[in-house]
């Protein structure tokens, strides 16, 4: 059984309140490795909320919580976030910021997916 859930899946999480995220991946700034990954929510008011984050990756076997890791800005420790009223135009910027509609996990999995990432390494 797949972790990724498809497009169908990702809007139906969406209509039921629930969370998605996705990893998109690592970088180099200046030898530091940065991480990425983003995470859409409704909020309150029932508005998507796509949450870009970029944190330093820790490089160590002992922490995956990717939640815990350093942020890469300190200026913005909760990730750059951007509200859309339609969950198409929340998705359709997440695809922007280099997300597939193919690679969403469910809220509380991003760690996993960091844990494959790290072993790809």
């Amino acid at each position: 059984m797949s972790r990724h859930l498809t497009g169908a899946d990702v809007r139906a999480a969406l209509r039921r309140g629930a969370a998605v995220e996705q990893l998109l991946g690592t970088r180099l700034d200046e030898g530091d490795r940065v991480l990425s990954w983003i995470r859409i929510h409704v909020d309150q008011r029932g508005r998507y909320s796509v949450s870009e984050f970029q944190v330093f990756d820790d490089d160590t076997d002992s922490i995956s919580d990717v939640y815990e890791f350093e942020p890469f800005d300190p200026d913005q420790p909760y990730g750059a976030c951007r509200e859309f009223d339609v969950a198409e135009d929340a998705l359709g910027y997440a695809v922007s910021l280099g997300a597939s509609l193919e690679k969403f996990v469910n809220d509380g999995l991003i760690d996993d997916e960091y844990r494959d990432l790290r072993k790809a390494l």
